[in-house]
């Protein structure tokens, strides 16, 4: 049972940090469409 709520634990530490890792990546996707549509062509 004990192990179980570690597993659980770990489960939800992992989808926080892959949500967090989503949210950078995004923002970063932004940042870089920003500078290239800021660059004349």
């Amino acid at each position: 049972m004990k192990e179980e709520r570690y597993l659980w634990t770990l489960l939800k530490r992992f989808e926080h940090t892959v949500k967090a890792f989503s949210h950078l990546l995004l923002i970063a996707g932004n940042i870089s469409g920003y500078i290239l549509f800021q660059t004349p062509q």
